[in-house]
């Protein structure tokens, strides 16, 4: 990864905190980022259980932003949004980083 990369990567992570810092919006959705999750290397199942924890502290239809490091949470989360109900609404990666937008069912 390059520098300009590297310093990109770092200000995504350091936005994506501050939005769930201060409770922001996303977008013009009306839709409020709730927790911000950071399961930067653990691997499987331990991001997918702290994401469960954290969703089971949101209100309805807050948002849960997680960074994971594990290539096989992108499948992990895909299952899981799918078999619970809560909706997975953007995926992202960048780097060796997977990000994820989870919203809690109502």
């Amino acid at each position: 990864m390059s520098s300009a990369d590297a310093k990109s990567a770092d200000r995504f992570e350091a936005d994506l905190k501050a939005a769930a810092a201060i409770g922001a919006e996303v977008g013009d959705t009306g839709l409020v980022v709730g927790e911000y999750l950071d399961a930067s290397g653990l691997t499987c199942p331990l991001p997918l259980l702290k994401a469960k924890q954290a969703l089971n502290r949101l209100a309805g239809n807050q948002i849960l932003v997680v960074v994971c490091t594990d290539p096989g949470s992108v499948r992990d989360f895909q299952v899981f949004t799918r078999q619970s109900g809560h909706g997975l609404l953007q995926t992202r990666e960048q780097g060796n980083h997977y990000y994820y937008w989870l919203q809690k069912k109502p």
